[in-house]
């Protein structure tokens, strides 16, 4: 197993010596709304601040008011220009994984917006991938769900090697109602990456692992049903205390006889 750490590029000095000794950096960039009008500007400083890292790199998709699955054109044409500009930033580092949230909405509760949400959400990512060229993994991340039933549809669906799932630790301690080993094995052929972070139970607080409800045992049986070379990334609000979430991640892994 893998272990990384989510963070955005501007805290890479403050946390380099901690950084460059881990496998996979997810860089958050594209998580705050504003960076997407200035990555390219931006770009050539971000490529001189990750010279010389010798892991692999992921980035997080932007996700704010952006669902790939709504039925209204206009929705869709921002995820294509915002997806793009991320796909260009990602590839221009040489990632080898785009994560996006799922921006599925379950509170809807009618099947016909479910289904219709499944099938528009496969139209759109077949069509982004061709015109990407697969040069970038992307998966979609767990968001609300209560149950991983239509993002593995989706990922059947759209039935590429270059787009799969994430699984999402930290959403799924709040609104997954899906046994855990149930919902792993469902994603299990889908998923290289395990989003790791900790919250009350009831609200998505993004909590260091070792803090809240997550617990070393729903580690340890994600490293048990997942493939071997899983990503596990951290990914708490709060990075000043990476080194001590970090030790944590890899001595719940280790306890699974797996990592």
């Amino acid at each position: 197993m893998k272990t990384g750490c989510g963070l955005h590029t501007d805290d890479i000095p403050r946390y380099r010596p901690d950084l460059w000794r881990l496998q996979t950096l997810d860089l958050e960039n594209f998580l705050f709304s504003g960076f997407a009008d200035q990555a390219e500007e931006r770009l050539p400083e971000i490529c001189r601040s990750l010279q010389g890292y010798p892991g692999e790199l992921l980035v997080s998709g932007p996700y704010v008011d952006l669902n790939p699955g709504s039925p209204e054109r206009l929705v869709t044409a921002a995820c294509q220009e915002r997806f793009t500009q991320a796909h260009r930033f990602a590839t221009a580092l040489g990632a080898g994984e785009m994560v996006f949230c799922s921006t599925f909405l379950p509170i809807i509760r009618l099947p016909a917006y479910e289904e219709d949400w499944v099938h528009r959400s496969v139209a759109f990512w077949r069509t982004f991938l061709d015109q990407a060229g697969c040069r970038v993994r992307i998966s979609l991340a767990n968001t609300f769900e209560s149950d991983p039933s239509r993002l593995v549809q989706v990922a059947a669906g759209v039935d590429n090697p270059a787009f799969g799932l994430t699984f999402d630790l930290g959403h799924y301690l709040v609104y997954g109602q899906t046994p855990l080993e149930s919902w792993l094995h469902a994603v299990a052929p889908y998923c290289q990456t395990v989003y790791v972070h900790s919250n009350d139970g009831a609200v998505d607080q993004h909590l260091p692992p070792q803090q809240g409800v997550l617990q070393g045992q729903q580690l340890q049986t994600a490293a048990r049903c997942l493939p071997a070379g899983t990503r596990f990334v951290a990914k708490m609000n709060d990075k000043a205390g990476l080194r001590s979430s970090l030790d944590w991640i890899e001595a719940a892994l280790a306890g699974s006889g797996t990592a």
